[in-house]
């Protein structure tokens, strides 16, 4: 009897739910979070896979300044038929994603893209024609594609091609385009040039920098931006101080450098200034190289080219939506409709379409029909 009271008493009463099974339901607890892991494991690569482009942004810039050296028949074994081949061997073995050429004549653009068919370049002359010196830009058309593009002068009518204003003997001027990068079509502005090179010139390299600071202010706002040239002046003058007040100077502010500091070096392999320049804003220079390749006694030019492999700033990242007439940036022309007809590029055809859409004139007011190839 006392046995059955135990057993009647031990199933009629209840359990206090503070003495179930503490252990049971540990155990479950970790079984669920096992099999939640094992179902991201699974499904985190097929959303990578399905992901937009844009997911595998290309993440850094690779940009090159070069001074090519015109094509003049006295520079005898360095003459730009002697260097073309090596100049584009220079090229292919950097693989800059853009480069802003100095001096660059048609024909030397020409044979450079015909060398290297991944390229495309484009430009006028100093003088608004085809005869001259360009500051002609290259781009990888794999990686880049152009949104706007035009020229101005660095001058007191910046819009008059092959204006000089402050006594120096040339036509000095900047060549410009805003790229979308093809992976996460992230956005930048170029802007390649060529200052005064007389050494009582200071005054009129100035000038040209302070306009080149305005008309960066006013055509790319706060955009990223990145500047190339050969500014035929040292870091240790007020060029580079009232350059760098706005900008940053990329083989200054590189986490690496390889090469030389110097740039110039006339043919002779030995520089002994630093003249050629690459300097950004919204960018991180992540390494600044100079090229010193030469072939025995041949050199690429008279300058060594310049690399900077620069890192996307965060706060740059953001993309601004193209409108008819330019960007957020109030543009110093009236927007006009868009042109249908293909575009030339040396290199390459445009067409007018979609968010590739390029609108009006180039920045200088001159219709794009004066880019032939």
């Amino acid at each position: 009897m006392p046995v059955a009271s135990r057993s009647a008493s031990s199933k009629g009463a209840a359990v206090d739910p503070r003495h179930r099974d503490p252990e049971g339901k540990e155990m479950r607890i970790s079984r669920l979070f096992r099999a939640v892991g094992r179902m991201l494991t699974g499904i985190v690569p097929l959303l990578l896979l399905a992901a937009p482009i844009g997911v595998h942004a290309q993440t850094s810039l690779k940009v090159m300044t070069f001074n090519v050296r015109l094509p003049l028949a006295s520079d005898g074994a360095n003459s730009w038929d002697n260097r073309r081949e090596f100049a584009a061997q220079v090229i292919a073995r950097a693989a800059p994603d853009v480069i802003g050429t100095q001096e660059l004549h048609k024909v030397q653009g020409d044979d450079l893209v015909a060398r290297l068919p991944q390229y495309a370049w484009f430009g006028i002359d100093r003088r608004g024609g085809h005869a001259d010196e360009h500051m002609g830009v290259f781009y990888r058309r794999d990686r880049l594609k152009i949104l706007d593009s035009g020229n101005f002068w660095l001058s007191d009518t910046p819009e008059v091609p092959g204006s000089i204003s402050w006594g120096h003997p040339y036509p000095r001027m900047v060549t410009w385009a805003q790229f979308e990068t093809i992976r996460g079509r992230r956005r930048f502005y170029l802007f390649n040039t060529h200052l005064p090179y007389r050494a009582e010139d200071g005054a009129a390299r100035a000038k040209g920098a302070a306009l080149l600071l305005a008309r960066i202010d006013a055509i790319a706002g706060k955009s990223p931006v990145v500047l190339t040239g050969d500014f035929n002046t040292t870091p240790d003058t007020d060029v580079h101080a009232l350059l760098t007040g706005e900008l940053r100077d990329a083989w200054v502010t590189a986490r690496r450098r390889v090469g030389p500091a110097e740039t110039f070096h006339n043919f002779t392999g030995v520089a002994d200034r630093r003249i050629d320049w690459i300097l950004t804003r919204g960018f991180v220079a992540r390494r600044a190289t100079t090229l010193t390749d030469h072939r025995g006694p041949l050199q690429s030019s008279d300058h060594f080219p310049v690399v900077a492999e620069l890192g996307w700033r965060r706060a740059r990242e953001r993309r601004v939506e193209e409108k008819p007439g330019g960007n957020a940036v109030n543009r110093p022309f009236a927007p006009a409709a868009c042109i249908d007809s293909r575009l030339p590029v040396h290199g390459q055809h445009r067409e007018c379409s979609g968010r590739s859409r390029l609108w009006g004139k180039s920045h200088n007011g001159l219709p794009w029909q004066t880019l032939p190839s």
